[in-house]
């Protein structure tokens, strides 16, 4: 059974062109960005620091901090 929702495919274009304008000019990622960025959770991203697969930045006890380019480089060794 094929369903058509009216609408529904610019609906999806515009919340991807929403989600990728907001990566395209950020250099600096929280952990829950992160996460979305990299399509995990807010767990896993704290258990990959933890065993060291994924570099912060910041002093201990403060929030986690990622660059963008950090989680790229990270993305690219995922494939």
């Amino acid at each position: 059974m094929q369903v058509n929702i009216e609408g529904l495919d610019a609906l999806i274009e515009n919340k991807v062109a929403e989600a990728v304008a907001r990566h395209l000019n950020k250099t600096w990622y929280s952990a829950p960005e992160a996460a979305e960025y990299l399509g995990l959770s807010v767990a896993t991203i704290y258990d990959y620091v933890q065993d060291g697969k994924l570099t912060r930045h910041g002093e201990a006890g403060t929030k986690l901090r990622f660059r963008r380019k950090d989680l790229d480089a990270f993305a690219e060794t995922r494939r």
